[in-house]
């Protein structure tokens, strides 16, 4: 019901796309997609005919399921006589006339085909090239189709994408659906309209083998579909890191995902760090650590630390503060100061408050001045005053005349009778020009 629930909403899009083509100014456009798409669950439960109290009660999502459940599948000869009415609706339209009942139309033959037979939607592709609507309906309605028979036969659908040159975005759907169900079939069907030369020019066959990646690891984590990592480009590292962390879901996935990760000659140098990055946000920080502490031996220290900031900051929220400390705990490089200000800047541009909290808590170190020196020229764009009382907790005497001449100089470019004022306030003399 839910896969059903989202064809639907997928429909109501294209319906919303097929009648936007209608508007003519940019504005128009806009507003109309967004009424559309938030009225797409009432507008499947008009379609249905349901009592009005009974609609104002229902959710969108229970909307789409009533009307799910009580669609009869359409055939062959009824689709095409849904479209001849939609046809002259259509040209209503273009008209002038109410487009509400072309777009209740429409509406009806979408939630009619997310329950139709895939041998039927196969004998309805096969006629769509001739369907007398407008280009863009035709469009519409053929990806809404082929969105369907992906899910249930993506062999089916991918053979008809080549067969009818259909747009890269049409193979890609079906791809990427193939993908979820059996990711091995869909490589090899791949690699064999490639060297059949069967694929259009307009598909790309690397991007596809990128979409079914993250499913053939999830299959496998420590397999050969991991070597072919360090043959991508920099630039798809975060995608597929981001769809890979996602289907790992469970610990001991993750750890032979990353084992074989590290062992792979090649590997672009900031692979592992995106991808604790993605754990972080996709299942938490600790799990991210964990897993970093598994490698962390065979990492140089530079690259550790790195890692291990990014790792930290990943997501702020409630539990920041004890992987700040987790981090300060693990540094091993010499030059500390690099990580320390990230997660300074990181940390106080989402949640300043939460970092002064935690500054205020850590003894005169090194890296309680870095700390600080990264903390308050942020501070100061809010609270000048603030930035200032921060910078003389600096124990460095040097470092602490470098900081307050920086925001001395900041803050009186904007309010020098401010600045001036504090400073003799505080005892400080002001910097040279």
């Amino acid at each position: 019901m839910k896969r059903a629930r989202f064809i639907l909403l997928i429909a109501a899009l294209l319906t919303s796309l097929w009648l936007w083509h209608q508007q003519t100014r940019l504005d128009q456009r806009q507003s109309l997609l967004s009424a559309q798409i938030a009225e797409a669950g009432t507008v499947l439960a008009q379609s249905k005919k349901q009592p009005p109290a009974a609609a104002k009660k229902e959710s969108p999502a229970a909307a789409m399921d009533a009307a799910i459940a009580g669609a009869a599948p359409l055939n062959l000869a009824e689709f095409l006589d849904l479209v001849g009415e939609i046809a002259a609706l259509e040209a209503g339209v273009k008209a002038g006339a109410d487009r509400e009942p072309m777009r209740l139309k429409v509406t009806a033959v979408f939630t009619r085909l997310a329950v139709t037979p895939a041998a039927e939607l196969k004998k309805i592709l096969d006629q769509m090239p001739g369907v007398r609507i407008s280009p863009d309906g035709r469009e519409q309605v053929t990806s809404a189709i082929m969105s369907l028979l992906a899910k249930s036969d993506p062999p089916a659908a991918a053979a008809y994408a080549l067969a009818n040159q259909a747009r890269a975005g049409t193979l890609e759907t079906t791809i990427r659906s193939w993908s979820k169900l059996d990711p091995a079939a869909a490589a090899k069907w791949l690699d064999e309209a490639e060297s059949s030369q069967k694929l259009p020019s307009n598909v790309n066959a690397e991007q596809l083998r990128l979409i079914l990646l993250p499913q053939q690891i999830a299959a496998d984590p420590a397999g050969a579909a991991v070597e072919r990592i360090a043959r991508l480009q920099p630039a798809n590292l975060g995608d597929l890191f981001t769809e890979t962390a996602r289907l790992l879901t469970t610990p001991e996935q993750r750890r032979g995902f990353l084992e074989k990760l590290t062992s792979v000659p090649g590997l672009p140098s900031e692979a592992v760090g995106q991808f604790l990055n993605q754990v972080s946000r996709e299942s938490s920080v600790e799990a991210a650590t964990d897993l970093l502490k598994q490698v962390g031996p065979s990492l140089p220290a530079e690259q550790f630390d790195k890692i291990a900031t990014a790792t930290a900051t990943a997501r702020i929220d409630a539990g920041t503060p004890a992987q700040a400390d987790w981090l300060l705990k693990n540094l091993r490089g010499p030059d500390r100061e690099p990580a320390v200000s990230r997660l300074m800047e990181a940390w106080t541009k989402a949640d300043f408050n939460a970092a002064g909290t935690w500054l205020r808590k850590q003894p005169p170190s090194a890296d309680h001045d870095a700390a600080i020196a990264a903390f308050a020229p942020l501070v100061a764009g809010k609270e000048p005053p603030s930035a200032v009382d921060w910078a003389l907790t600096i124990s460095d005497p040097a470092r602490k005349a470098e900081i307050l001449g920086n925001l001395y100089r900041s803050w009186s470019s904007r309010e020098p009778g401010q600045a001036a004022a504090y400073f003799q306030e505080k005892g400080l003399t002001p910097p040279a020009p």
